[in-house]
């Protein structure tokens, strides 16, 4: 079975402006409430928020990582 993915753009979507949040936000842990938080933010329809950061204690776990390259490509524009 091969997956499907469906993107939906609307008129209304392209044409409305985001508030830029200029804020420092800072998460502390990489656990699966904290990736769920940054993807809570960064996929917000009003605001864009400029400056998000992740503290985790040992760094990033080979486990998260490849979750974060993925937000990171997914939310840069």
């Amino acid at each position: 079975m091969s997956k499907f993915n469906l993107f939906i753009l609307t008129k209304n979507s392209i044409l409305e402006n985001k508030i830029r949040v200029n804020k420092r936000i800072i998460i502390v842990g990489n656990g699966d409430c904290g990736i769920s938080f940054v993807e809570h933010l960064l996929d917000n329809k009003k605001y864009k928020f400029t400056s998000v950061s992740i503290v985790a204690p040992g760094g990033i776990s080979n486990r998260n990582r490849n979750i974060f390259e993925n937000l990171k490509v997914s939310y840069t524009n």
